[in-house]
């Protein structure tokens, strides 16, 4: 793999194989970057699948915590099972970012459906992926990213950045496009003042 990111396509077919690999999860999401500079785009379905299995979450293991709440080890176990979970998002985002860097009409259409993510972390790795895009395909992405919720940094609502963004990317990237118009139309309509102003500069 680190060949393939310097350019040596001498074992491009080692990494082929290692996107089938189900116990590499963030090494899946090298690889696939990794063969998308090279003009193959078969990690994008690996990707897919890959996010798909990680939003699915944590099996319930109701055997091991029993054992660990019997033994005393409940507050462990909690802690453990936590850090697998923060880990999964971790994985989606960086899928997210991955999606992004490819660059594909099918990395636009994945990345669109992880707006739907429960956490708003990937939501918005998610939209900042699709802000990134120059593919067109993305911009219908954009359109739907502007009206979703990020979530809060403290008390302050994270949307009035986020939507900025979006609103922007979507002029420079997409100008004239239906989708870039769909986004201006939402930025003005927008509940902030200052996503309004840029909407009506932008447009």
């Amino acid at each position: 793999i680190g060949l393939l990111e310097l350019d040596d396509k001498t074992h491009i077919g080692l990494a082929r194989q290692a996107l089938a690999n189900p116990e590499w999860e963030f090494t899946t999401v090298r690889v696939a970057t990794a063969l998308a500079r090279h003009g193959d785009n078969s990690g994008i379905a690996a990707l897919d699948k890959l996010y798909r299995r990680a939003a699915q979450g944590l099996e319930p293991d109701t055997g091991m915590a029993v054992v660990a709440f019997l033994g005393g080890e409940g507050d462990l176990y909690m802690a453990n099972r936590g850090e697998k979970q923060a880990r999964l998002i971790r994985l989606r985002r960086q899928i997210a970012d991955a999606l992004a860097t490819i660059n594909q009409p099918e990395s636009a259409s994945v990345l669109a459906s992880i707006l739907d993510a429960p956490e708003d972390s990937v939501r918005s790795a998610a939209a900042y992926g699709l802000a990134r895009m120059s593919e067109p395909d993305a911009a219908a992405g954009l359109a739907k990213a502007i009206g979703k919720d990020y979530g809060k940094t403290g008390a302050l609502s994270r949307n009035p950045v986020v939507y900025a963004h979006i609103a922007r990317r979507a002029a420079s990237q997409h100008p004239g496009s239906s989708q870039a118009g769909e986004v201006f139309a939402a930025a003005k309509g927008s509940p902030f003042a200052s996503v309004q102003f840029l909407a009506l500069c932008v447009e």
